[in-house]
């Protein structure tokens, strides 16, 4: 049976290990087990990286992918996040917790649906992602005193839902919270969204974009610009706007975009390219924001 040891889910420089370790397996009919007795915490991009190699595993083979020996306060947050239960037939708990996780999500739990699947029909999908960005909306009035950042994130958010809806696939989203003394503030907004779809290269080939001696980073770069997109019509605000917004709604900002073997990360207005990364079909987008001192910060979620 094929196994991976992880050795850690903290960073994008992790999700990359687990991208390329999953990418040496020999395909075999079985099922794929991931050991993580070793995580002590897994960031949101990675949760998303698991998702990842699980649909890609099932797509391959039609097994499921376990996940074993998680350590008690890292089984607590998976489950949480109802990653299982999103999942169905992809990712499965190996050794589930004998009791019920508690709920440290108080008066915000009714409404909280994220992490959230996205269907692929942009006609049924509108409906989820109105739903979606509602529950976000709320989880973020509740953490955050400050109306502006609400309306930015909310705005970023409809757009990078948009792309999920026009990728031919359906896509998971997951925003997560963390505070820490080590982040200005305080605090840490993660919001990380994934699809396995036709990428951004093959995106932007339908509208004639893309030349044929450009790496994907060159793709994700392009699809940056103003009114670049894969449909030919102007729509949403597009990601342009998306990087403008991450930088006007925080102290620091993270927005990284991987596509193919290529990323664009952006960190304060500075652009690093990455090529030659592991082919990954679709987009996994990260958008970090960090808070400012003038928020007034609710309880954790």
């Amino acid at each position: 049976m094929p196994r991976l040891k992880l050795q850690g889910l903290q960073s994008y420089a992790d999700a990359e290990i687990l991208y390329q370790s999953f990418n040496d397996l020999d395909i075999a009919n079985d099922a794929l087990e991931l050991d993580c007795c070793q995580i002590q915490f897994v960031d949101a991009s990675c949760v998303l990286a698991l998702l990842t190699v699980s649909r890609l595993w099932f797509r391959w083979t039609g097994q499921v992918t376990r996940l074993l020996g998680l350590q008690d306060n890292v089984h607590e947050h998976i489950c949480r996040l109802n990653i299982f239960e999103l999942t169905g037939e992809t990712l499965m708990d190996h050794e589930p917790l004998g009791y019920e996780v508690p709920n440290h999500f108080a008066h915000v739990n009714d409404r909280r649906i994220v992490p959230q699947f996205i269907p692929s029909h942009a006609k049924s999908n509108r409906l989820v992602m109105e739903d979606v960005l509602d529950a976000v909306e709320e989880s973020i009035g509740v953490w955050f005193n400050d109306a502006r950042l609400l309306r930015d994130v909310s705005m970023m958010l409809s757009e990078l839902g948009e792309n999920i809806i026009h990728s031919n696939d359906y896509g998971y989203l997951l925003l997560q919270r963390y505070r820490s003394r080590g982040f200005p503030g305080g605090t840490r907004l993660v919001i990380a969204i994934s699809d396995l779809g036709i990428g951004i290269r093959q995106s932007l080939a339908r509208t004639n974009f893309i030349k044929g001696d450009m790496k994907d980073s060159d793709c994700i770069e392009l699809a940056l610009q103003h009114r670049v997109t894969g449909t030919g019509e102007s729509r949403g605000i597009g990601l342009e706007e998306v990087r403008r917004l991450a930088l006007q709604s925080a102290k620091y900002t993270e927005l990284r975009i991987r596509s193919g073997t290529g990323a664009l990360n952006i960190q304060q207005n500075q652009i690093q390219k990455e090529d030659l990364l592991t082919a990954i079909p679709g987009v996994q987008i990260t958008l970090i924001l960090e808070g400012d001192p003038r928020h007034n910060f609710g309880v954790w979620a």
